[in-house]
């Protein structure tokens, strides 16, 4: 059995031809070109839905950066596609194709891939976090994605500081607004502006370049990211403490940096309930892949 699993993000649109065992047989990326309008963006998906469509296809998974509605099939609100807002994707696409079309958030497609088939496969209740350009997250529950009354599980909106900075959400002092790529290239800044460190010298800054100036034991990027790891540890204790899952699986860019993974570890030791302090924090397995597979999975188990 084959489905097609898509990943819709603020740059580009990532999709394949998926097994049920989540093989990819065919990818195709192309620019998401958001800039140009919700006709345009809808005119990429179909192009690149036709590349890869045949009989043998069972259905689309849809994963899309935003909030968006799972059971009517709608984008409520994308703060990097806002074009989309208020768009029945779903709707949309079935004026062209015949077949079941599913949407659903793309943290959550993250966490459902990883849930069943990968890093959190041993597992009845994974919850997942994606930091990237912000925090993405998702719950499965017994193999099921948990989406609450509303279809909605924003994590990365949780407050770990009641006298933060506003959030694009509305709300004041959101993790997302202290992990993830943004917070943390505004702390490289304003650390260079007071100290010294071969950051200096590695401009364009990415997180990346952070990582590697740490690894190779530049002070200023160790505590750089360490912080981060504080904030994102600050996050984990509120999701152990509160939901006791068996695992959480970190995906997204900032996973890939031992460091602030490890400090993130640390600070959830002393922060959450003992019984809990040893959840496990798991790497995803399938990295910048899952919300494809994850996609494609959510067809096959739908009924």
């Amino acid at each position: 059995m084959k489905a097609i699993g898509i990943d819709i993000g603020g740059t580009e649109i990532k999709a394949g031809i998926i097994t049920e065992k989540g093989k990819i047989l065919k990818q195709i990326n192309i620019e998401t070109e958001s800039n140009q309008g919700k006709k345009k963006l809808i005119q990429n998906l179909e192009r690149i839905i036709e590349k890869l469509d045949s009989k043998e296809i069972k259905g689309i998974g849809i994963g899309f950066a935003g909030d968006v509605d799972s059971v009517a099939g709608k984008i409520i609100q994308s703060p990097n596609i806002s074009c989309m807002n208020k768009v029945n994707l779903v709707k949309e696409l079935k004026k062209k194709f015949k077949k079941k079309i599913l949407l659903q958030n793309d943290a959550t497609l993250m966490t459902f891939a990883e849930a069943i088939l990968g890093a959190g496969k041993k597992f009845n209740f994974v919850v997942g976090l994606t930091a990237g350009t912000g925090i993405g997250s998702g719950i499965i529950l017994n193999k099921k994605i948990y989406s609450g009354k509303s279809n909605l599980t924003e994590i990365g909106h949780t407050t770990i500081n009641f006298n933060g900075p506003k959030c694009s959400c509305g709300n004041y002092g959101c993790l997302e607004l202290y992990v993830g790529i943004k917070p943390l290239m505004r702390l490289t800044e304003m650390k260079l502006e007071v100290f010294k460190s071969k950051l200096s010298e590695m401009w364009p800054l990415t997180p990346k370049k952070v990582d590697e100036a740490a690894r190779k034991k530049d002070k200023i990027a160790i505590s750089i990211l360490k912080e981060q790891g504080r904030y994102l540890g600050i996050g984990l204790t509120n999701i152990v403490n509160f939901f006791n899952p068996d695992t959480i699986v970190l995906g997204g860019g900032l996973s890939n940096s031992d460091i602030l993974i490890n400090e993130a570890k640390k600070e959830m030791k002393l922060r959450a309930f003992k019984r809990v302090s040893n959840t496990k924090i798991l790497k995803a397995k399938f990295k910048n892949h899952a919300g494809m597979i994850g996609g494609a999975l959510m067809i096959f188990k739908s009924n």
